[in-house]
Order: C-alpha cells, then sequence, then structure tokens
C-alpha cells in the first residue's frame, strides 16, 4: 500500500527531471523517448536525458525521423486549427505565463529516499533562472515560469525504484505511477521525483493535445540530480531544464546529427550526434557548418545538449519561438 503526504504552497517552482545513478554517477546525458522505432504517432514519444557510456544509438529514447515528421506535421495542424502557423511568430510577454507545479515526491515504503521541500524549492529557483534569461548574457527571456502547486510523497519502494523499460520484469512504472497521481490540464507541470534505473537522469513527454495521454503529462526525475544531490556533475538542476523543454517541445540540439532539418530551429547549429553531445569545448564544429565561425560551432552550452550543468546556460530565441508555438498549440489554457 503507498502511503502520501501532501505540502501546498505559493512558491516559485522548478521542475526538474529524474534519473537514477549509476555505479558511476558522473555520468549524464539525454536522449528522447519514443514508444518505438517504427511508432510515428506524434503521442508516442517523450525525451530523456542519460548517462555518460550509454549508446545514443541503442538508447530506448531516442526519436526516428518518421517520429520527428509526426510530430511536425500534428503542430501545424494544432496552430491552424487556432488560426496560428508558424511563420506568424506568435509573441507571448516574457514572465507571462504562470504554470501551476504539482511535485510528486517518491519514496521507499519504510520513508526512506525523501526529497526534501527545500530540494524541491532549490530545483525550482534554477528552472525559472534558466527560463528567465538569468543564467547567460546569450540566453534568451521566455515567457514561462513555474510555481509550486503542491508537493506531495508516495511512500512505494517498486516505483522509488523508478524503471522505464516496460520489455523488463520491472515494467514501466510511469504507467502505473503517473495515473495514480497526477493532477491538473495540460497547462500544469506535474514533477515526478524518484531514482530512475538503467542511468537515465530525466525524461519527458512532449506535448500532444491528446486528452488520453493527459494523465501521463510531465516530467521524472531523479532526486540526485536536483541542486545538491550526489549526481555530479549533473547535480545543479539542469536536467529538470532540459526536460521542461521537451515538456514545451523542444528536440534535442543534436537531433537528425547534421542532416535537416536538424532539431527544427534556425539558430542552433547543426551538431554530429556521437560521444562529442558529452564535451564542453567551444571550438567543436562537428558537422562542418560553413567557415566555422563562432556562431556555427557545436551549441556545447545550449540547454538542449547533452554536456553537463556547469557547461548548459541557454535558450535561443529560436527556441524560444518554438515554446511559444507548442504552448499555444497544446497547453494554454488547458
Amino acid at each position: 500500500m503507498s502511503i502520501r503526504n501532501v505540502w501546498s504552497g505559493g512558491v516559485a517552482a522548478l521542475a526538474l527531471v529524474g534519473a537514477a545513478l549509476t555505479a558511476t554517477p558522473s555520468a549524464s546525458a539525454s536522449t528522447l523517448v519514443g514508444d518505438g522505432a517504427d511508432d510515428c504517432t506524434p503521442q508516442a514519444a517523450s525525451a530523456a536525458r542519460v548517462a555518460e557510456g550509454t549508446s545514443i544509438g541503442s538508447d530506448p529514447n531516442s526519436l526516428s525521423g518518421r517520429q520527428v515528421a509526426a510530430r511536425e506535421a500534428a503542430l501545424s495542424e494544432q496552430l491552424a486549427k487556432q488560426g496560428l502557423s508558424r511563420s506568424s511568430q506568435p509573441r507571448l510577454d516574457d514572465g507571462s505565463q504562470k504554470i501551476p507545479t504539482y511535485v510528486h515526491v517518491i519514496r521507499k515504503r519504510d520513508g526512506t529516499g525523501n526529497t526534501t521541500n527545500h530540494s524541491v524549492k532549490r530545483q525550482l529557483r534554477v528552472l525559472n533562472r534558466s527560463f528567465r534569461g538569468d543564467t547567460s548574457t546569450q540566453s534568451i527571456n521566455t515567457p514561462f515560469r513555474f510555481r509550486i502547486k503542491s508537493i506531495d510523497r508516495t511512500n512505494n519502494t517498486d516505483w522509488f525504484r523508478w524503471s522505464i523499460d516496460p520489455n523488463t520484469a520491472d515494467g514501466d512504472d510511469g504507467a502505473e505511477a503517473k495515473p495514480a497521481l497526477h493532477q491538473g490540464g495540460f497547462r500544469a507541470l506535474n514533477l515526478y521525483v524518484a531514482n530512475l534505473k538503467g542511468g537515465v537522469l530525466g525524461y519527458a513527454t512532449f506535448p500532444t493535445g491528446n486528452d488520453s495521454k493527459l494523465p501521463l503529462d510531465g516530467i521524472v526525475l531523479t532526486k540526485e540530480s536536483l541542486p545538491g544531490g550526489n549526481a555530479a556533475p549533473y547535480n545543479r538542476g539542469d536536467t529538470g531544464t532540459h526536460e521542461v523543454g521537451h515538456w514545451l517541445n523542444l528536440f534535442h540540439t543534436f537531433q537528425g546529427g547534421c542532416d535537416d532539418p536538424g532539431d527544427m530551429v534556425e539558430d542552433t547549429p547543426r551538431q554530429f550526434a556521437g560521444q562529442n553531445v558529452f564535451v564542453c569545448d567551444e571550438t567543436l564544429n562537428t558537422c562542418g557548418n560553413n567557415d566555422g565561425s563562432e556562431a556555427l560551432r557545436d551549441p556545447v552550452h545550449n540547454f538542449m545538449n547533452y554536456t553537463d550543468d556547469e557547461c548548459l546556460d541557454r535558450f535561443t530565441f529560436g527556441q524560444e519561438e518554438r515554446m511559444e508555438m507548442a504552448w499555444l498549440a497544446y497547453r494554454k489554457g488547458k
């Protein structure tokens, strides 16, 4: 039986995505999640951050080209229903979208493995700084701010050791835990904190607008990736920023590697999808982008890359526009 405690408050909130520590806690990176390589339905995909040393190609959370194409078609359709298009460049005021955030902390059955309210609030501050553009002079201020609506705690050892692979004996814990705990609509962020297995630091669902998918909507993160956790160098809260980016429909900067259309954002240079995505080296130009000028080198500091938390510090204007379009298409007022 699960035991739940609930805390409510109005603090500005940050959501981070969960991950499991492996034998080498310094490992981490991100990939996009799909129900299968051949599944091209838009609602099938979610996104994740995984440990360094994990093969990107074998990551069960990567998006196929067909899934990306399906997601892009669905986004265009949703925008058209609201009289918008990609060229309309909708603009929302900076900080205008206050997102209620429901935080679900999973502990072991005996109550151990807890994540404190203080840790959650620190994570929320990281998230808000990131989406406010305070992390770099080259980052953009976005419309999105996060405020804690409630924090609840559930004692369930199985869910605490959160597995994302339905093909294993442990199964997909999200399929059971999320519907049991989820609150609010599509405009609310549900943040689950557990101890993910398999070297996963965190994962998120992409927006879908499909009501049947609402109980599964949100992000999951490992407790040790929150600020001050033991997952160094991935313990400053940027897994949360990365996963909320996915929740707002951003792909990895290295989506599609050196091939067009990449991550569907014009001002993030193409990037080879190899082990280089873990390396914080400003001189990298793995796709040979034009003359290799600084503006066209690998976006190693972008929140949607796989580099460690100290390296990640910015979103681009193009990414902000994409998040705004997804918010209007799938989440605002829902």
